[in-house]
């Protein structure tokens, strides 16, 4: 477990952030408040080049949305009022393959690609399209464990070929994963793959490069843990903490074994630097946490990008300065680590 005495900078920054909020809520305003929008999907759907089309959202109860793709692949799609899980799927202008994701809740990013449609379809075994037709009557055919399970064999499978574009197919998660149509990383990946699925049943079949590729359904997949990645003891990130509400930021560089790589660990990390309870001045500070979020670009390598953030009230109780106070004002609060080094070899 990561103490406290590991982030000695980072418990003095909250301490600051905390007697900022102090004096905001002794000035009588008692701090900004802060608004948390409705749900939303959002990701990339591409082949390696963006999908010019629509991509199109289910949820358990029939009710569908839609949004066109931007020009670089991306799309948000607000799912307010909608009841997970959702079936996406985006359909290219002119025609073309329509190809699918899955998620389990709002507020992740989510891309819609081949791969993505290759593992729902191993997933579900069965033709996608009916199922999106009805997937108000059948949400219990896809999980995120089943996908994740998928994601595993067709990253065992095409190991090499995510090797080739530095991308760790031990853990890569190219389902929630966000990436850029540069073709770099996974979206070199698409670009290399060509992939064929009959969904009326038999093996896919997938051509790299142009030249077909063998596929084992049954390959060994020990060892792989999609969605989550070893963080290098010898990696360096830059630790970057933003307070939202009363523009404070802090940055410096911390060693690999001190980043999260997880929600948990994030949780984790909230637990024991952030939820403590300090003295301050005379005071009584805890921090009360309504939303912790955990997101990931990358997967481990150099320039991936983690970012949590802690949303709560911050909670003020003591004597400051001889005046009795007792106040709670927002926090909204961003933490960001960046693998800044060079790639290990």
């Amino acid at each position: 477990m990561k103490s406290k005495r590991l982030f000695p900078r980072l418990s003095a920054l909250l301490l600051v952030l905390v007697a900022t909020a102090l004096l905001a809520g002794c000035g009588g305003g008692g701090g900004s408040s802060v608004g948390i929008s409705g749900g939303a999907l959002g990701g990339t759907a591409a082949t390696g080049a963006p999908v010019d089309g629509i991509v199109y959202i289910t949820d358990s109860n029939g009710i569908e949305v839609n949004v066109p793709v931007e020009a670089d692949g991306t799309f948000s799609v607000s799912v307010e009022g909608m009841t997970p899980p959702y079936l996406l799927r985006v359909v290219p202008n002119g025609g073309g393959d329509v190809l699918y994701s899955f998620a389990s809740k709002e507020g992740i990013t989510v891309n819609i690609t081949p791969l993505t449609t290759l593992a729902l379809f191993l997933a579900y075994d069965g033709d996608l399209d009916a199922l999106y037709a009805a997937w108000s009557a059948n949400t219990d055919a896809l999980n995120d464990g089943l996908i994740e399970s998928q994601q595993e064999v067709i990253n065992a499978n095409l190991f090499a070929l995510f090797d080739g574009y530095a991308v760790d197919a031990v853990f890569y998660d190219f389902v929630n994963v966000a990436f850029n149509t540069d073709g770099t990383g996974i979206d070199g990946v698409l670009d290399a793959l060509d992939i064929s699925i009959d969904f009326n049943g038999g093996s896919p079949t997938v051509l790299i490069d142009g030249v077909p590729y063998p596929w084992d359904p049954n390959i060994d997949i020990s060892g792989f843990d999609i969605g989550d990645f070893a963080i290098e003891g010898g990696s360096t990130w830059l630790l970057t903490v933003r307070d939202l509400i009363n523009n404070i930021e802090f940055s410096e560089q911390v060693p690999g074994p001190f980043v999260p790589n997880d929600l948990p660990q994030f949780e984790e990390l909230g637990q024991t630097d952030i939820m403590a309870e300090f003295e301050f001045e005379g005071l009584e500070i805890s921090i009360d946490i309504s939303s912790l979020s955990f997101d990931v670009t990358g997967s481990g390598e150099f320039g991936t990008v983690i970012t949590g953030q802690i949303v709560g009230t911050v909670i003020i109780n003591g004597v400051f300065e001889g005046q009795a106070i007792s106040e709670t004002v927002n926090l909204n609060t961003t933490f960001e680590w960046e693998r800044i080094d060079n790639p290990l070899t």
